[in-house]
Parts: C-alpha cells; sequence; structure tokens
C-alpha cells in the first residue's frame, strides 16, 4: 500500500521534525517521530517509513535505534509475518517527561542547598540562586504533578 501524505502533513512533519531536532535528536529520527505522529495510520513498516520520507535503508535503520532507545518509537509483530510495524509511544514521552522534571526538581534542591551556603558578601547573588532553586522546584513539582493526573483525551 503507498501513503501519500496532504500538503499539510508535510507541513507538520517538518515543523515537529524541527522541534525534535532542538531536544537533540538527529534529523532523519526527528522526521520518523514526527512522521509516525502525523501519519493516520497507526503502524508504519521500515520500507513504509523509507519510501515516505525518502531516506536511505541504513539512515532508516540508524535513526529507529535511537528512537527505540530513547523510547520514542516502539514496534510490534504480527505471528507469520516477519516485518516490523512500527508506531510512536506517546505514552512513554509522559513518562520521559516526569523523570526529566524530578530531576529538574531535585537540581532544584541542590541549588538551594548552594543558596543556603552562600556567605551574605552578596546577597543579591545569593537571592538569585534562592530564586532559581524555588522556581525550578515549583516548576518540576507542578508540571509531574500535571503529567500524573492529566486525564487521557
Amino acid at each position: 500500500m503507498i501513503l501519500k501524505l496532504t500538503d499539510h502533513q508535510k507541513t507538520l512533519i517538518e515543523k515537529h521534525g524541527q522541534l525534535m531536532e532542538r531536544f537533540g535528536l538527529p534529523p532523519i529520527a526527528s522526521r520518523i517521530n514526527a512522521l509516525l505522529t502525523v501519519i493516520d495510520e497507526p503502524f508504519l513498516t521500515f520500507s513504509q517509513i523509507q519510501t515516505i520520507l525518502q531516506i536511505s535503508k541504513s539512515a532508516r535503520s540508524a535513526a529507529l535505534n535511537i528512537l527505540s532507545l530513547k523510547g520514542y518509537v516502539n514496534f510490534r509483530t504480527v505471528l507469520g509475518d516477519r516485518k516490523r510495524y512500527f508506531y510512536a509511544e506517546i505514552e512513554s514521552w509522559k513518562l520521559k517527561l516526569t523523570k526529566d522534571f524530578e530531576v529538574l526538581e531535585e537540581l532544584g534542591g541542590v541549588i538551594g542547598d548552594i543558596a543556603q551556603s552562600k556567605s551574605e558578601k552578596d546577597i543579591l547573588l545569593k537571592k538569585d540562586v534562592a530564586e532559581h532553586s524555588d522556581f525550578l522546584i515549583h516548576l518540576g513539582s507542578s508540571t509531574i504533578l500535571s503529567l500524573k493526573t492529566s486525564i487521557p483525551r
């Protein structure tokens, strides 16, 4: 089955891909991740991904390995069929974000310890460090709470 993307889907894939690059994903991995998120199909095969994005086999394989290791993409198999069917692992994003914000909250605690250990020589710096700590702790805890209590649509 040959899948065609609409112009709107192509635009969304490019926008999504560019943003994921800013999170540190390589360009091809970013576009595959975007494709699997945007496409109306629940799964895509290796060859469908390669054909739609017009990329080489090696680029496709390397990118899917990166995405799998990072938890952005997963696959399923079908008994009697050697193909892998790839899909965007949306729920793992929520877990990944929760872990990232837990680290951010923990960092805020360490920065708070640093603020407390500062001398009174530079009271403005001590205040800025304490505000930084408070902000990170608040951002981390409120985001974690939002992620844990969010209701899927």
